[in-house]
């Protein structure tokens, strides 16, 4: 797991997102991704679009199969006071290819 400190988020230099989206295989997957706050913009209008990878953006610093399970959410919750309430599901998300 990457980590970037914690003044970062308390001065809303960054701000962390959880990003829950359909895979490949067609099965649901997540990621936490911090965003510093000048490229959000730039990093809404990429989601919308779609097809993008994610570290062109930001730090991923969790991401996993499902749905985060309660024990990561806690813990990103704690860091980052990431707002899961808020969460961003994309459906049309799609990793690009290396």
């Amino acid at each position: 797991m990457r980590t970037i400190p914690q003044d970062l988020i308390r001065d809303k230099v960054y701000c962390v997102n959880y990003i829950e989206y359909i895979g490949e295989t067609n099965a649901q997957e997540y990621f936490y991704i911090a965003v510093r706050q000048d490229e959000m913009d730039k990093f809404k209008t990429a989601l919308e679009h779609g097809n993008f990878e994610a570290d062109d953006y930001g730090l991923i610093l969790e991401q996993g199969n499902g749905s985060a399970p309660k024990i990561i959410r806690e813990k990103m919750k704690l860091l980052y006071k990431c707002d899961h309430d808020s969460a961003i599901n994309v459906s049309d998300y799609t990793p690009e290819m290396e």
